[in-house]
C-alpha cells in the first residue's frame, strides 16, 4: 500500500502541478527515506519540469545499493536534457526565419 502523501503526489503529477508534487515528494522522502518510489518520481517530476540539474541531484541521492539504477536514471535525464535543449534551439531558429 502506498503512503497517503504518495497518492497526493500522483494527483499533482497527473495534473501537471510540478512544484506541489516536488514539495510533497521532499516531505515524503524526509518522513520515509527508504521509500524508493519517492526518489524515482521526484526525478521524473524534475525532468518533466525541465529542472534537469535537480533531477540529476535527486538521482544521485538514491541509496548506495541502487547505484546501477541511479546511473541509468542519470543517463536518461542527460538524454532528456539534450533533447530539451535541441527543441529550444529549433524553436528559436524557427522564430528567426
Amino acid at each position: 500500500k502506498q503512503p497517503k502523501e504518495y497518492r497526493k503526489v500522483l494527483k499533482s503529477y497527473f495534473d501537471g502541478e510540478w512544484d506541489q508534487a516536488i514539495d510533497l515528494l521532499r516531505s515524503l522522502r524526509a518522513r520515509i527515506p527508504e521509500y524508493l518510489p519517492a526518489y524515482i518520481l521526484l526525478v521524473n517530476v524534475y525532468t518533466r519540469a525541465a529542472r534537469f540539474d535537480e533531477a540529476l541531484a535527486a538521482a544521485s541521492e538514491l541509496p548506495d545499493e541502487y547505484i546501477d539504477m541511479a546511473r541509468d536514471i542519470q543517463t536518461d535525464v542527460w538524454l532528456f536534457k539534450r533533447i530539451h535543449k535541441r527543441r529550444k534551439e529549433n524553436l528559436r531558429e524557427g522564430n528567426e526565419k
